[in-house]
């Protein structure tokens, strides 16, 4: 389960005074909120995000699988349905994760790739337990088919992942919490298959806190952590379909 907060947009109607010499006059501009717009921009934000959190999900499981990765005496089988996981190339911190198919949602269906890679040291991994480790995922061809709609979205690109807290998801007691912080910007397109291929970018600046519930819910909580034009607390900014 994941718990999500969402920033709401107010709008306010301002009033403009004009002033001469002569005479004092107001005038009062009023405008209607454009509705459809605000409502895809808020709908473009809330699936851009969850389809990366999906993909940072999966990118830190892939992790999991090996002990050079993971730092843990023991693995985790994780699988992705319709990827295929490699891990190759483990002894230079790097996993692959390469979407061929359908995944557990029959409507959707993925291709392209997603690369993880930590940081080596004299030649041994920095696993991801390690506290305020880094690891880097990059989106090659990564595009979700939405197969009841005939749509799709594609994302190229680089972004970070810090466990800011150390730990292994799996290790955690109710109670406990893991904190990761996630760091942009990314690439995406609704329109990869159109003659003219327009790209957006979208810049992520967020913590994810990870915890587990005594029913063994798990549950992720998001929130802005910077500042952009004196405006605290952003998660995230940059382009859309308007």
């Amino acid at each position: 389960m994941k718990v999500k907060e969402l920033m709401l947009l107010s709008f306010i109607t301002g009033t403009v005074l004009f002033t001469s010499c002569q005479k004092e006059t107001t005038t009062l501009v009023t405008s209607a909120p454009d509705s459809y717009t605000q409502g895809t921009i808020a709908s473009d934000e809330v699936f851009v995000n969850d389809e990366i959190d999906q993909a940072i999900d999966e990118a830190v499981s892939g992790l999991s699988i090996c002990k050079p990765t993971s730092g843990s005496n023991t693995v985790n089988p994780v699988t992705v349905q319709g990827a295929v996981i490699d891990t190759s190339q483990v002894d230079s911190g790097i996993v692959n994760i390469f979407y061929y198919s359908k995944e557990a949602d029959t409507m959707r269906a993925r291709t392209g790739s997603l690369e993880i890679k930590l940081p080596v040291l004299n030649k041994k991994v920095i696993p991801w337990m390690t506290v305020g480790v880094r690891a880097t995922i990059t989106f090659t061809s990564y595009e979700i088919n939405y197969l009841n709609t005939n749509t799709s979205v594609w994302f190229k690109g680089t972004i970070t992942v810090t466990n800011y807290s150390g730990g292994l998801l799996k290790n955690l007691l109710p109670g406990d919490s893991l904190v990761e912080k996630v760091r942009g910007p990314i690439d995406y397109t609704y329109n990869d298959n159109g003659a003219i291929l327009t790209l957006y970018l979208w810049n992520l600046h967020r913590t994810r806190v990870l915890g587990i519930t005594n029913t063994s819910v798990i549950t992720v909580t998001t929130r802005g952590d910077t500042t952009i034009n004196s405006i605290n607390n952003v998660s995230n900014w940059g382009g859309d379909t308007f």
